[in-house]
């Protein structure tokens, strides 16, 4: 073990005054829908510049996204943020740009201090959780990232293959265990979180692999053909794991799994109720008889969860209730029609189709036609303020944006499903380059008609006078080769 970090850690042990390695907490229990945790921050001083910081997680129920509002600060005292989360969980905060990971739990306080010093800002921990958020610290100052999602998107490369992916995923999941391994009594880390640490590595690892082969449809980073037997080292206990009931990678591989031999031809011809019902019987029918009841329990109200938010006839609500085998959904009823359901007919463009009409505002709330960028080709980018891999990528975007020294292509960034004030935000903290539109949830929900989009990112390639290049095209940098082959021989 590195003698910098063993020194980091005893630092970090040094205000610790309870052992909390017999910590219990009951895996099922510890789901409760629709609750919140507390961040209590503490600015141990005045500034003369404002510290941005805000939180967000992954919720297993209801499905979704969350997250805080932005605080800025600069003078000494005590914040809070509350964060939707239904089970204890690892969230991200985000101080100046700088993330982050603590624990949060429903109906408690995670305790933060922010130290402010020259450069910089130094966080410390206490509370019951001080010595899993110690460890996520010390995990960030070894490791250099917070999100395995980021070693994991390095391994992607021209020469990538699927057989080399697979190994090297292996090798930086297999990293993440040593260094859990090598510091788990020095902290005294409790069992339960031991065992949600080692799902949430090992899931994060095996999901990249499982869903690699949906990503590449859309990215083409790998340019080999996917083998017969590419889900092979995916076996029955990796399905039916009761030790990773908590973890949200497990369920994000649950779902990329079950669904990988979706006929998508069939089910984006369908919309509505008729779309949802004809997704979930796929997904039950392949997973019914591989994961226990246990198992079952969270991973359908998962999915229910999801469901419900397009929905507001109580009889397709009991209908669907009754086909994932839920009894009780009192908790989750008030997210019934939170979400629109798709009224626009999707439409499958080609290349050489040309673009519909479609508006959004910019950031002088200015209405904004797709026809005013008809001179010059349009790489789209669409991305919510919500959307991890979204932000991840605005960093090589913007970069590519800096580089391209050629006059004939916007870069557009077309922000859904999000609050108008927090796409504000997040336009400043994340410096996001290029031409700046925000669609309201109508022209959300025409956009991913016209697009086909069926998650974000999602990325459109169009050439000159609005004729489509490619849609679902690769994320920057691997796009470059793209805009450079449209840029010289144009549609």
């Amino acid at each position: 073990m590195d003698f910098k970090i063993i020194i980091f850690l005893f630092c970090l042990l040094g205000c610790k005054q309870a052992n909390h390695k017999n910590d219990p907490i009951a895996p099922i229990e510890q789901f409760k829908p629709l609750s919140s945790g507390t961040l209590n921050i503490e600015l141990t001083a005045d500034t003369n510049y404002s510290i941005f910081v805000e939180a967000r997680a992954l919720r297993i129920i209801p499905k979704q996204g969350s997250e805080t509002q932005t605080l800025a600060l600069n003078k000494e005292g005590t914040y809070y943020l509350t964060l939707p989360i239904a089970r204890s969980a690892s969230a991200t905060l985000e101080v100046n740009n700088t993330s982050y990971n603590i624990m949060i739990s429903p109906g408690d306080t995670t305790l933060v201090k922010i130290i402010p010093e020259v450069n910089t800002n130094r966080l410390g921990f206490a509370g019951k959780h001080a010595a899993i958020n110690d460890y996520y610290l010390a995990k960030k100052q070894k490791l250099g990232y917070t999100n395995i999602l980021i070693p994991l998107n390095h391994q992607l490369t021209s020469s990538t293959t699927y057989l080399s992916l697979s190994a090297k995923v292996d090798a930086v999941t297999q990293k993440e265990f040593q260094f859990l391994d090598s510091v788990r009594s020095l902290l005294s880390l409790p069992d339960w979180f031991y065992d949600y640490e080692i799902a949430e590595i090992k899931y994060a690892g095996i999901g990249f692999k499982t869903n690699m082969p949906a990503l590449n449809k859309i990215s083409h980073v790998l340019k080999d053909s996917l083998s017969g037997n590419f889900f092979d080292f995916v076996d029955k206990s990796m399905m039916d794991d009761k030790s990773a009931i908590r973890s949200t990678k497990y369920y994000m591989f649950l779902d990329s799994y079950f669904s990988r031999n979706l006929p998508f031809d069939h089910f984006n011809s369908l919309s509505g109720f008729d779309r949802i019902q004809a997704i979930i019987n796929h997904i039950l029918s392949t997973s019914r008889d591989v994961i226990s009841s246990d198992i079952q329990a969270i991973y359908y109200k998962y999915l229910f969860s999801s469901a419900i938010r397009y929905l507001n006839d109580s009889t397709k609500i009991d209908s669907l209730a009754v086909t994932y085998g839920i009894d009780d959904y009192k908790d989750l009823i008030s997210l019934k029609s939170t979400r629109t359901e798709q009224t626009f007919k999707v439409l499958y463009l080609e290349k050489g189709d040309l673009i519909p009409e479609f508006q959004a505002t910019d950031e002088s709330d200015s209405l904004k036609s797709i026809r005013d960028f008809s001179n010059k080709i349009i790489y789209l980018n669409f991305w919510t303020t919500w959307c991890g891999p979204c932000i991840q990528n605005m960093k090589n975007l913007n970069a590519l944006i800096s580089s391209s020294n050629n006059k004939d292509i916007y870069f557009i960034n077309v922000c859904l499903d999000s609050e108008k004030d927090k796409w504000r935000i997040a336009l400043k903290k994340h410096d996001i380059q290029g031409t700046n539109l925000y669609s309201t949830e109508t022209g959300s929900n025409q956009l991913k008609a016209i697009f086909n989009i069926n998650g974000i990112p999602h990325y459109t390639l169009i050439g000159k006078n609005n004729i489509l290049f490619e849609n679902k095209t690769d994320k920057a940098p691997y796009v470059s080769e793209k805009i450079n082959r449209l840029i010289a021989s144009p549609l």
